[in-house]
């Protein structure tokens, strides 16, 4: 070890990566990194899209996913599937949405419920509106996506859409997208989704990140 300016002692670079091995660490984190020693990760990764284009399929990376997207949305009255639009997500739309939520993410090696039936009650009284698109196989609701609207900005909150059989399609993206039209329709320049933990392929999987570049999200 060595002393810093202060006096402190402060483990050098071959003393870090020993530790890690010693450890069987994948990753380490140093809370007052040396700016001139590897480079500054951060904990947190935000996502959005800035709206420009007239056409929101043209907002779509991966021309793979654009023409998926095109025949999953004109394909869908085949297979009994609708979608709402919920400009003002009522207490009882949230909870039948939360317990959905809550029942498809149980389910998960590493679940981890970041809300609760209280999300909306609260997200109200801080003066934002509270919306939804919702997917529904005949009359079976399979989930889907809640937003937040707050003055001239859109936030894509929370999402969660049940996997079917018959069709076996991405209704995340479908909903995901549902989400970037509605924003271009009521006007918004840019609409966000969120945040993530800025640890793929250990904390959240490299699919993940990968799918939000196919979508044409960015990252700021």
């Amino acid at each position: 070890a060595e002393l810093n300016e202060l006096g402190v002692k402060f483990k050098t670079e071959p003393e870090y990566l020993s530790d890690a091995v010693d450890l069987n660490a994948d990753v380490v984190n140093l809370e007052y990194p040396d700016q001139e020693f590897g480079y500054v990760r951060p904990s947190k990764i935000g996502w959005g899209m800035d709206i420009t284009a007239s056409d929101p399929i043209t907002y779509v990376r991966a021309k793979k996913l654009q023409k998926h997207l095109k025949t999953w949305l004109n394909n869908m009255d085949k297979y009994g599937l609708r979608y709402e639009v919920k400009d003002d997500l009522s207490s009882n739309e949230y909870l039948q949405w939360f317990e959905k939520y809550k029942s498809l993410l149980s389910s998960k090696e590493k679940a981890n419920i970041k809300i609760n039936p209280l999300w909306i009650t609260y997200k109200k009284k801080t003066g934002k509106k509270v919306g939804g698109i919702f997917l529904y196989k005949d009359n079976k609701f399979l989930g889907g996506n809640v937003f937040t609207i707050s003055d001239d900005k859109m936030t894509v909150c929370y999402g969660v859409v049940e996997k079917i059989q018959n069709p076996n399609w991405s209704f995340g993206a479908i909903v995901d997208f549902l989400c970037i039209k509605y924003a271009k329709d009521k006007g918004f320049k840019r609409i966000g989704f969120g945040q993530d933990n800025n640890l793929y392929g250990h904390h959240l999987s490299i699919g993940l990140l990968q799918y939000k570049l196919n979508l044409g999200l960015t990252q700021y």
